[in-house]
């Protein structure tokens, strides 16, 4: 009787410590979340810039299409190109693992089908992570003498990229677009997304770039292998 009473109240000091542990995560998911908006909402509207950035977001796992975010991506850059914000686009990353077929030219391709003038768009695609789209997008703009950019990603990662990156005396702008989650699955991605930004800003503050780029591939490498094996069933 005694067991079977420690039993239960274990149980329930465990649901009790779930359940406060799971709300303290949905607020602080929440309260990172209203951070972003807020620094997305407060960018300069009226900027203009010599080049937009894009960094590369997913791709169909057969390189064929561009998956959602990178075509918001290429959205926000199309627009900031109307309106006159920005004479070029840089297209940077791509050089991922996980994507089976690896995309060429994936996002230069996306803009030129919806009108962008090829001339227009100066493109990278052996980067695959941040820090290494950052270098690639670094050469381009010493090689092509731009003073002003503005860095366009997702609205998390815009964040990440804007407090973690090393701009030394490059003037930078940032831009992205919004989520629209719509259903329970989106948000529950949305709040897995927004813990692989807290992950991925830790680690940003204790790794240095090589030892980083290094985990990067290597965690990258396994899911390619696990989506292999998928389709290979």
């Amino acid at each position: 009787m005694n067991k079977q009473w420690t039993n239960k109240k274990g149980l329930k000091l465990f649901l009790a410590i779930f359940i406060l542990a799971t709300a303290l995560d949905l607020v602080s998911a929440k309260l990172f979340y209203n951070k972003i908006q807020s620094f997305i909402n407060n960018q300069p509207k009226e900027v203009k810039a010599d080049a937009g950035i894009i960094f590369f977001g997913d791709a169909t796992l057969d390189g064929k299409h561009l998956g959602e975010d990178s075509k918001n991506r290429a959205i926000t850059a199309m627009n900031l190109y109307d309106k006159g914000r920005i004479k070029t686009i840089i297209c940077v990353g791509g050089n991922s693992r996980e994507i089976i077929a690896k995309p060429k030219n994936l996002m230069r391709n996306y803009l030129v089908s919806r009108g962008i003038a090829p001339e227009s768009i100066i493109y990278d695609s052996v980067s695959f992570n941040t820090i290494t789209n950052w270098e690639a997008a670094e050469r381009i703009i010493a090689e092509n003498n731009f003073s002003k950019v503005i860095l366009i990603s997702a609205p998390l990662h815009i964040y990440r990229i804007a407090h973690t990156l090393n701009f030394d005396e490059i003037n930078v702008g940032f831009a992205s677009y919004k989520y629209n989650p719509k259903s329970i699955g989106d948000y529950f991605i949305l709040l897995k997304d927004i813990h692989h930004e807290w992950i991925s800003l830790t680690l940003n503050k204790v790794l240095n770039d090589k030892l980083r780029n290094r985990i990067v591939f290597y965690v990258r490498d396994i899911k390619h292998k696990i989506k292999m094996l998928f389709m290979d069933e």
